[in-house]
């Protein structure tokens, strides 16, 4: 599939220096931010399903055994509306 997308000056010159960063032609950077979103919203609905499922108390229980680390580079939660 082939997509023309118009992006805005300013967005477009940080995907460019993104892909730049992480040693990606632009074109493959854009197609990994867009799978990553959509592979990290499919984890999402997937847990929100399960979750009704299951005991709430079970669920807790094994988010518990998560480590608190904070995320690696690039895994960070975008932060909307914050500066």
């Amino acid at each position: 599939m082939t997509l023309s997308l118009r992006l805005p000056k300013d967005l477009s010159e940080k995907v460019k220096k993104e892909a730049g960063e992480n040693n990606l032609p632009t074109e493959q950077y854009i197609v990994y931010l867009l799978t990553k979103i959509i592979s990290y919203q499919e984890a999402q609905d997937e847990l929100r399903k399960r979750m009704k499922r299951k005991n709430r108390s079970v669920a807790l229980s094994v988010l518990k055994k998560v480590p608190d680390v904070p995320p690696l580079k690039g895994d960070e939660l975008p932060r909307y509306g914050k500066k």
